[in-house]
């Protein structure tokens, strides 16, 4: 009872004190709870929950593959009949599905997520496990067809992943991560097929889902990625100033969702001095700053290389502006030519 109450604590006010105190409640009844107690299975299914919420906000403060375990070994306690066994396959289905996505999107854990929710079909169609339910195999088939989908799956799941978010009526607590799936998948089809459109949906979609999470919820991370990148990409059509603040008002907030040593927080810090500088330096100083931006992403990949997506990404979102900005000559060059400072920059990386 002491781990359930801090752990609705935390989700009232998202203390990380809150979650420490529930993830160690857990942890000791756990150790007072003989192997063969009727509740054995109970017991490891909160301890699971709350080390994956804790894995969730931040990285290094839990192992994922300890999570997953635990609710192996839960279920195996809950055979076949079992009246809990659907909820801890759907429990193990999620964790399974953060581990595709946070540690490379492996075919085999995609193949054992399908099975392990076919499994749990015995949920009533208006519950909310088999809508639950349903939000998995659909956030699944986002990470899938986002990653190497091509434009006619996009435009399937697009027009999928509207219905999907329309129904039920809004205030069902699956709504925001439905409509993170949604904005993700607009902006990856703009960024295949470059229409203004779906760069402008998604980001009214994403701003919608995070109106509906809580200000210190770390499940606003994805929709500030996405929608950070819309806005960098505002910025890099329009050359607006406005978006950088808004960008800087962004990483911000991130920053404030990640402790230190998460393994994004490098790449939130890195944006924020981007954004920033870009807002007080003069266009002549353009190319300086780009350059110094470049060494920051390549210091992080050098100290952090099991961790490159976040830093590759920022280095060609730089390089790419860094060629459409365009800066004016230097004295010293007739020509008016920019072309050897743009190079230098892409040779430096």
């Amino acid at each position: 009872n002491l781990g359930q109450q801090a752990l609705l604590r935390y989700h009232n006010i998202y203390q990380r004190e809150d979650l420490e105190s529930a993830v160690q409640r857990f942890e000791c009844a756990r150790c007072d709870c003989p192997l063969t107690h009727r509740c054995r299975a109970a017991v490891l299914v909160n301890v699971a929950k709350a080390k994956f919420i804790s894995y969730q906000a931040d990285p290094t403060s839990a192992d994922l593959d300890e999570v997953i375990l635990l609710y192996r070994e839960a279920l195996s306690l809950r055979s076949p009949g079992h009246p809990d066994r659907p909820a801890t396959l759907l429990l193990l289905a999620r964790t399974l599905l953060f581990r595709y996505e946070k540690q490379g999107c492996d075919e085999s854990v995609a193949d054992e997520i399908n099975e392990l929710v076919s499994k749990s079909q015995n949920f009533s169609e208006d519950s909310h496990e088999r809508r639950a339910a349903d939000l998995v195999l659909e956030t699944l088939e986002r990470y899938r067809i986002v990653k190497s989908g091509s434009l006619s799956e996009l435009d399937g799941l697009v027009h999928k992943l509207e219905h999907s978010a329309k129904v039920p009526p809004d205030g069902y607590f699956d709504i925001p991560q439905r409509l993170i799936n949604l904005s993700t998948t607009l902006w990856r089809r703009y960024e295949k097929r470059g229409e203004l459109d779906d760069l402008n949906y998604s980001l009214d979609i994403n701003q919608q889902a995070l109106q509906m999470l809580p200000a210190r919820d770390p499940g606003r991370l994805a929709g500030l990625r996405t929608l950070g990148a819309a806005l960098w990409r505002l910025f890099e059509l329009r050359r607006d100033l406005s978006y950088l603040r808004e960008l800087i008002a962004l990483d911000e907030e991130a920053l404030q969702l990640i402790p230190e040593g998460h393994p994004e927080r490098p790449y939130w810090v890195t944006s924020e001095f981007l954004y920033f500088q870009f807002c007080r330096c003069r266009h002549e100083h353009i190319a300086q700053i780009i350059r110094v931006i470049v060494l920051k992403c390549w210091n992080t990949l050098a100290t952090q290389p099991s961790k490159p997506e976040n830093m590759t990404k920022q280095l060609h979102s730089t390089l790419r502006l860094s060629r459409c900005y365009g800066h004016p000559p230097h004295d010293s060059d007739p020509s008016g030519s920019s072309v050897g400072k743009r190079k230098d920059i892409c040779t430096f990386v």
